[in-house]
């Protein structure tokens, strides 16, 4: 017995930003951002400092929000537009190195894992 993790037809993306554009402190950070992640896929976000790479991390997270969107933004989440930000938070997986900073070095891989 196997797993499958194709993506399903009918499945909806597990991540769907369509328009997307983030402004903190009157800065712009994401500008008409549009990304579809579907099951079983992985990516990998690269880019130079200051390209926006944290910012979007936030807003899949939900720690940032999209700036007056309008009728063309979507800021979806496994197929719904409302989340409790800590539920949508404990249905994602992030590796990132902001996220590695926060832990001692002295904690172990199976410690990260298993705080969540």
């Amino acid at each position: 017995m196997g797993i499958n993790l194709k993506a399903q037809p009918s499945s909806p993306p597990l991540v769907e930003f369509r328009n997307v554009t983030v402004t903190r402190d009157g800065h712009r950070l994401l500008d008409s951002v549009s990304l579809m992640i579907r099951e079983g896929e992985n990516i990998a976000i690269l880019g130079p400092n200051g390209a926006g790479k944290s910012s979007l991390i936030r807003a899949i997270t939900r720690e940032y929000y999209p700036s007056s969107p309008g009728p063309d933004t979507v800021f979806r989440f496994l197929g719904r537009d409302t989340w409790d930000a800590f539920d949508l938070r404990s249905q994602i997986g992030i590796v990132s190195g902001d996220l590695q900073q926060t832990f001692a070095r002295s904690i172990s891989g199976r410690e990260v894992v298993l705080s969540g």
